[in-house]
């Protein structure tokens, strides 16, 4: 890929050079001006740093520019006299002109995924399978919201073949900004879930707000999307004049999987698509993974991979940090570390899965909330963690501990389906269910830990690791 010039780039900024243009190629463009990258453009938004260390720093690293706001610290004269050239910008929209601008640079095949939940394992489902095929650009954990996405533009780099982007959403907007700067050729939609229920009111405005992406999908691409959700049988894809694709578990769809199969904390299925079928291995258990899959597969057909690169690539794919990440420890004990994020539909396709992983073996549950504690949704955030604690009393499972601010209603919804107190506890912090933990182990226990964020039960893996090392 060919460099650019300072005066260029200040100019798809919107912004002004505040020195001379020293003529130097900028190569690479970042935010994060301590990673050593020569020919280099770096941004200076809202930080405050020693300014002749940052300086020695930046001549060392051969950086060629640099990009600050109106507000800045810099004395210019020291910038000039060591080469580097300054370029001022209003605000962060400047950012993302640059990265839309660097986007355009490239010509090869763009997948962005979205959805409620599975974001992030489809997406490294996609990116190990056309890895199988040629270089791949990966976007980084679930960094999915504007500024991540622009920071994985960002990486794109001549060697590359491929890419896949996830994108997310916190707000209406999110999902058309970003797929704007993405320009997918191929979209990948997971699900429809209550994920952003207390933000955005109803199941329609989430799929108005998701929706967004089909104003930005190549109009000779194509949308691959999930035929058994029953949101996303809502999802207006008559405003799309692509082809559209359906995954699923039955022959109704263009893509549908037989024989499933779990073993070992492993999934086996047939995949069938057109007048193929073909034998596939992943590393993560559950119907809806299965269907994560089959979106992964069809990716990699469409864009011209075989089937046996496809099972390669699909076999070396590994769930990312806290997603179905499955350790074990002393006695038979399994961990399963499911905690990353957690929603009221999540957590129902997880239960589903439970039996299958557990084979009759004692279950723990450690659950945490699933929402924010915001008071002002404290109606739905009630209602939904105790249809939750409902379905938990319907399932054979030897101990809950329930933790957090809307825990509580886990208990309650176990209790009214006529579970025994002594087989649930709640605690409102994570110190506090500590000892409860290590006092419900049993020999060959299955310990499932989910929620979101805002509950931290991870720690309490820690703790498990600490009690079993003490223990050897």
């Amino acid at each position: 890929m060919s460099s650019f010039t300072v005066t260029e780039l200040a100019e798809v900024m919107e912004g002004k050079l505040l020195t001379m243009d020293f003529q130097r190629p900028v190569q690479r463009i970042r935010n994060d001006y301590q990673k050593p990258m020569s020919d280099c453009l770096y941004f200076l938004f809202n930080r405050m740093v020693d300014e002749d260390a940052l300086l020695t720093h930046l001549v060392r690293r051969r950086a060629t520019c640099i990009v600050v706001k109106k507000k800045h610290f810099l004395t210019l004269d020291k910038w000039a006299g060591a080469g580097i050239d300054v370029i001022q910008v209003d605000s962060n929209r400047a950012y993302y002109r640059l990265a839309a601008y660097y986007r355009d640079k490239f010509a090869f095949p763009v997948v962005e995924v979205i959805g409620s939940s599975g974001k992030t394992t489809t997406k490294d489902m996609i990116g190990s399978i056309l890895q199988a095929q040629y270089p791949t650009l990966i976007s980084l954990k679930n960094k999915n919201h504007p500024r991540g996405v622009a920071n994985n533009i960002f990486r794109l780099n001549e060697k590359h073949r491929a890419c896949v982007f996830e994108v997310g959403m916190n707000e209406p907007g999110e999902i058309g900004f970003c797929s704007n700067l993405v320009k997918p050729d191929i979209a990948v939609l997971t699900s429809l879930q209550r994920a952003h229920l207390s933000r955005l009111g109803t199941m329609e405005n989430i799929i108005k707000a998701k929706s967004e992406i089909l104003n930005h999908l190549a109009k000779d691409g194509c949308l691959i999307m999930n035929g058994e959700d029953t949101n996303c049988k809502k999802f207006p894809v008559w405003h799309y004049s692509g082809e559209v694709l359906r995954f699923g578990l039955s022959p109704k769809h263009d893509i549908w999987a037989s024989n499933i199969v779990m073993k070992a904390e492993r999934t086996y299925f047939t995949a069938h698509v057109k007048d193929m079928e073909f034998d596939c291995l992943i590393h993560a258990f559950g119907k809806y993974n299965v269907g994560n899959a089959l979106s992964a597969i069809m990716v990699g057909l469409r864009l011209g991979l075989q089937p046996d690169v496809i099972i390669q690539g699909l076999a070396r794919f590994r769930p990312y940090f806290a997603r179905q990440q499955i350790e074990h420890g002393p006695q038979g004990i399994t961990v399963v570390n499911d905690n990353f994020n957690a929603n009221p539909d999540s957590v129902r396709l997880l239960f589903g899965a439970i039996p299958d992983l557990v084979q009759n073996r004692p279950l723990i549950l450690v659950m945490g909330d699933m929402e924010g504690p915001r008071m002002e949704f404290e109606a739905y955030n009630r209602q939904v963690h105790y249809e939750i604690g409902k379905l938990i009393g319907q399932m054979r499972f030897h101990k809950l501990i329930a933790i957090g601010k809307w825990a509580a209603e886990y208990a309650d919804g176990a209790r009214d389906e006529g579970c025994p107190s002594a087989k649930i506890s709640y605690f409102q912090t994570i110190p506090e269910a500590e000892q409860e933990l290590l006092e419900a182990l049993v020999l060959n226990c299955v310990i499932l830990f989910k929620a979101s964020p805002y509950v931290q039960v991870r720690d309490l893996i820690g703790v498990l690791k600490r009690y079993w090392g003490d223990s050897s």
